[in-house]
């Protein structure tokens, strides 16, 4: 019985080294994953750790601020484990640390090593910041 094919139909067949095809096969479950990873949405929600490496803080000082109960974070029923949203640390760092100086300023300098800030006047003891 013989076959019917499409009229533009192209069969083609390689042979490959079996390490080839392994690493060929490797690659390609590596490259999946990472879309795969990529397609889900992170989750707002972090434990100690993340929290931790998101806000950039020594774990003394996170545990320091949960014990106080100075910054937002939810524990679980039993007890054992913080949990802590990206959204709620995000809004808490913007109250607590407010913009100083140049960081509430728009305008970008050329200079790197400039210091100063618009506005900034020199004066006989040193740069001072009108306010």
């Amino acid at each position: 019985m013989s076959e019917q094919r499409e009229p533009h139909q192209l069969t083609l067949v390689l042979s490959l080294p079996e390490q080839l095809l392994q690493t060929l096969a490797e690659r390609v479950a590596a490259l999946m994953s990472e879309r795969l990873e990529a397609a889900q949405p992170e989750s707002p929600w972090l434990d100690f750790e993340a929290a931790v490496a998101y806000l950039g803080f020594s774990r003394d000082r996170l545990y320091k601020l949960t014990a106080a109960r100075a910054i937002p974070f939810r524990k679980k029923r039993d007890g054992q484990g913080l949990l802590f949203h990206r959204d709620e640390l995000d809004r808490w760092l913007r109250a607590e640390y407010e913009p100083t100086g140049c960081a509430g300023e728009v305008e970008l300098w050329s200079s790197p090593t400039s210091d100063r800030c618009p506005g900034d006047a020199d004066t006989p003891r040193g740069r001072q910041r009108r306010v």
